[in-house]
């Protein structure tokens, strides 16, 4: 990750690099043709003159002379102001270019670790949020099996009650049974009496 983004940015100085190098090329090239203009032009006037049958003299040529170097000084002074601002402003662009670079590498690994940590944060917010479920089920499965517990218990209680009851009756019928044919022997034994008699 790290590795590509260095390439990135060296092939961006190398791109730089050669721009400012091609802009330099340009105006030594540009100089050059003005020198050479320039000189074409002095040749020229020195022409003009000739053909208009002024002649040259000495004290014209030396004009000519002082006003051809002051016009190249002052175009060789224009040319470094020119070439120092145009290197000046290369080198900005370079920062610049640099610089954002820089951000945007800085805001990518910055946005990378927040990833990282919301990652994290997710995942252990999923597992704590899983362990709750976990016990909630292993609570509701509990709760389901004392339920189900419960109803045997019931049913079982029921039964017992059930038979109890049913014994109860079978006692009660049982005796009343007894009753009933203790009182048929009584009025057996008292009909049979009666009628003896």
């Amino acid at each position: 990750m790290y590795t590509t983004k260095i390439k990135k940015l060296e092939a961006n100085i190398e791109s730089l690099e050669d721009q400012l190098a091609n802009s330099n090329n340009a105006n030594a090239e540009m100089l050059r043709e003005k020198m050479i203009n320039a000189e074409s032009q002095a040749v020229m006037h020195v022409k003009r003159m000739l053909l208009r049958g002024g002649g040259i003299s000495l004290m014209n040529c030396v004009k000519l002379w002082a006003k051809y170097s002051k016009e190249k000084k002052n175009e060789r002074k224009m040319m470094g102001f020119a070439d120092k601002w145009s290197r000046k402003n290369s080198m900005a662009k370079s920062m610049q270019m640099w610089v954002k670079a820089t951000s945007e590498t800085k805001a990518e690994r910055e946005n990378a670790m927040h990833d990282a940590k919301l990652e994290t944060v997710t995942r252990e917010i999923i597992t704590r949020y899983e362990a709750e479920l976990e016990k909630l089920r292993s609570g509701i499965k509990a709760a389901h099996e004392e339920i189900a517990r419960g109803h045997v218990q019931r049913q079982q209680l029921e039964e017992k009650m059930r038979r109890t009851f049913l014994k109860g009756m079978t006692a009660m019928n049982m005796e009343a049974l007894e009753l009933f044919n203790k009182a048929a022997q009584s009025d057996a034994s008292f009909m049979s009496e009666s009628s003896a008699s």
